[in-house]
């Protein structure tokens, strides 16, 4: 379990770029089970503790925000999230045209 732990957030990072790659979003729950070691309830802390720092640290939009409550669809992450916030990750994961 200690190895799942360990690399749990460069698998979340990963994903949440996946993410916004494709301009969607994914529900606590599918996180939870796809990033693994945690359970829908638990996602909050580790987003966190580890997720917004990583962002913030590495200069990445709030990815945070692509992790929605499955029956409201709204991120439930303190009051951060803004639909401007959402629209931040998907622009920067949007393909940058030639100049």
């Amino acid at each position: 379990m200690k190895a799942m732990e360990d690399n749990r957030l460069p698998r979340a990072i990963a994903l949440l770029e996946y993410v916004g790659t494709h301009s969607t979003t994914i529900t606590y729950g599918e996180f939870a089970d796809i990033i693994g070691g945690m359970i829908a309830q638990g996602v909050g802390h580790f987003l966190t503790k580890e997720v917004a720092p990583y962002c913030r640290a590495n200069g990445l939009p709030p990815l945070w925000v692509l992790i929605v409550n499955a029956r409201t669809g709204q991120n439930g992450y303190k009051a951060e999230a803004t639909p401007a916030d959402i629209a931040a990750c998907y622009a920067y994961f949007r393909p940058r045209k030639a100049s």
